[in-house]
């Protein structure tokens, strides 16, 4: 599905806006999807393994459809959040996805548009959008993409203990 969404806005602005994205990041682009379709399954298989009504699996795919979108930093961008904001955004492992995307995306324009400027303000402007996050200092795009694996791993750890566990007590008790 992602795969489609992007080709039709590639499409879409380069017909519209005469904005190309670069073919360089095409296959960058498709294993950063791969990549976070897993990570967000498995942090999905995570919370719904906790749920056993189908009413309650509806609301709470609302909930999380909506807080998603703000913890990745879609709906407003991250600088113009007050610090409380920021922080739960930067322990969101789909912010790190999100800003993946957008290094990928942008990482040639803002060389271009920025080259005039200086690195504090490249920076600044990083910052303000959500294009890697401060901690101590700037995530790197490695970083960024560990925190994908560790969510990945950790969530599909969770899911295999609790199944693990869930079946031996179901064991126990037929005995």
């Amino acid at each position: 599905m992602q795969i489609i969404v992007f080709l039709t806005a590639w499409g879409y602005f380069v017909y519209s806006d005469n904005i190309e994205v670069e073919t360089n990041v095409f296959l960058p682009l498709l294993g950063l999807a791969i990549i976070n379709a897993f990570s967000a399954s498995a942090i999905s298989l995570l919370v719904v393994t906790f749920i056993k009504k189908l009413t309650t699996l509806s609301t709470v795919s609302s909930i999380i459809s909506t807080a998603s979108g703000f913890f990745s930093g879609i709906y407003i961008p991250i600088g113009s959040l007050p610090t409380f904001a920021q922080t739960l955004i930067k322990i969101y492992p789909g912010s790190y996805s999100a800003s993946l995307y957008r290094r990928l995306l942008m990482n040639n324009q803002l060389s271009s548009s920025f080259k005039h400027l200086s690195n504090n303000e490249l920076i600044d402007f990083k910052k303000q959008l959500g294009i890697g996050y401060q901690w101590q200092s700037m995530t790197s795009s490695t970083q960024e993409f560990s925190v994908l694996i560790i969510a990945l791993l950790a969530a599909l750890l969770i899911v295999a203990f609790k199944s693990f566990f869930e079946n031996r007590l179901r064991k126990d008790r037929r005995l």
